[in-house]
């Protein structure tokens, strides 16, 4: 049910946001390109950690492409690196592979694999509209692919491509909309999460599990 939740949700957002594309081609809105309205890194390679070394969550291409959530709150490995050299909370990982190129937003800190870019912007509304935008364009960014199985992106093309960038009203309109339904995807995408942390908790202890023991919050 919190599947069905989440991704409802996130339909619902993307659909808020072919509505206001399509209102804006009534009176036609400026082209930015991705470079010019947002931050843009590149990916690095795994450095396991070794030692006291600081260290931060590290997302592998696969980690991106397979997320069954728009949200990406949860990573297998850590890789040796500074805090500030990490992706802020709220930024855009974007992987491709052969017919598919993927976009999810953080929801922590991280270090983008290789074959991954990321780009992060202040605002809220350039950040939502960022993200439904990569997500409507998301087969014709595969032609931005590199390599024999379309698995890299080189960062000069990707900052290159060039977006629908309508006003900021049309943008903070949006934005409430879509901010809206993503938290209810994230909360109910978290609520599943720690539901099967709980079941893998207690299968390890051998026990049965009290259903009416555990009363979990949706998380805000």
């Amino acid at each position: 049910m919190n599947t069905r939740i989440a991704a409802r949700a996130t339909e619902l957002a993307d659909t808020h946001f072919i509505k206001a594309l399509e209102e804006c081609r009534h009176s036609p809105a400026a082209e930015r390109a991705l470079g010019e309205v947002g931050l843009i890194m590149t990916g690095a390679a795994l450095s396991p950690p070794n030692g006291e070394q600081p260290t931060m969550p590290w997302v592998s291409p696969r980690e991106v492409l397979n997320s069954r959530a728009v949200h990406l709150n949860a990573t297998s490995l850590r890789t040796v690196a500074q805090p500030e050299d990490a992706c802020p909370c709220g930024s855009l990982l974007v992987a491709p592979r052969r017919g598919e190129v993927r976009t999810v937003l953080t929801t922590t800190p991280v270090i983008p694999g290789l074959r991954t870019l990321a780009i992060h912007a202040e605002s809220e509304a350039d950040r939502m509209w960022l993200l439904h935008s990569l997500r409507y364009r998301s087969r014709e960014l595969t032609a931005l692919a590199q390599g024999e199985q379309a698995r890299a992106m080189r960062r000069k093309d990707f900052s290159r491509y060039r977006i629908p960038w309508p006003s900021d009203a049309v943008r903070r309109e949006f934005a409430t909309r879509a901010a809206a339904l993503h938290d209810l995807a994230y909360a109910a995408a978290e609520e599943s999460r720690l539901m099967e942390e709980l079941v893998v908790h207690e299968m390890s202890q051998g026990g049965d599990i009290p259903a009416q023991d555990h009363d979990i919050q949706p998380t805000p």
